[in-house]
């Protein structure tokens, strides 16, 4: 198992399909990132979800088992994350942040870089793609609110990678974050779950290159 992987397992989660109604939206999920007990209790369950849903699947994951598996009362999942959904979506918005964080770096052609091969390196396990393509599988109610508080934070992050540009002078102020960004990451997907064509270091240069291109003739 990668490193990568155990990094995936630990921000994965889930709870009990029987004992929840599948609809109920992520957006209205309020969850804290408190410190001290209540964040190691975090973490110890979204470690052991991440478990259970590599070995049963998202539609048989129990959340008692989750429960059990993290030293935990059933209670305590259900009171913090009330619904399956809510509690993937948590998951899958730490994930985005904590596999691919914002690099940071001098300029706007050196973080796309660094953010394109990070993704490119987060969707290349197979067991972070057999995850994600199990979740396409899930029925609409169920996906939209995992997928909506993953890509949220995608979006929060292309915000201040295109913030911090602004600040530089590289582009114009009023420059969307997501339509830098989404040049980068769509071919990615598309390659890593879906045709499974190869990506190497000329592709995604490839791509930084078509981004920032199409970033700075838009302004």
């Amino acid at each position: 198992m990668t490193t990568r992987t155990v990094t995936i397992e630990r921000e994965m989660a889930t709870s009990h399909p029987e004992t929840e109604a599948s609809s109920d939206s992520a957006s209205s999920y309020k969850g804290t990132r408190p410190g001290g007990r209540s964040a190691r209790v975090r973490e110890a369950v979204i470690a052991a979800a991440a478990m259970e849903l590599m070995e049963h699947g998202f539609a048989d994951l129990s959340l008692t088992r989750v429960a059990e598996r993290a030293g935990v009362a059933p209670t305590t999942v259900r009171r913090r994350w009330g619904t399956r959904a809510r509690l993937v979506a948590d998951m899958f918005e730490s994930q985005a942040i904590t596999a691919v964080p914002d690099p940071q770096l001098e300029s706007l052609e050196a973080d796309l870089r660094a953010f394109a091969a990070g993704v490119a390196g987060a969707l290349g396990e197979d067991a972070v793609k057999q995850l994600l393509r199990g979740m396409f599988a899930l029925p609409t109610e169920e996906l939209a609110p995992i997928q909506d508080a993953y890509w949220q934070a995608r979006v929060q992050l292309a915000d201040g990678i295109v913030a911090r540009a602004v600040e530089r002078g590289e582009l114009p102020a009023g420059t969307s974050g997501w339509a830098v960004i989404e040049p980068v990451l769509a071919p990615i997907w598309m390659r890593r779950l879906i045709t499974d064509f190869p990506i190497d270091a000329a592709f995604l240069d490839r791509l930084v290159g078509d981004a920032l291109r199409l970033a700075r003739s838009a302004n």
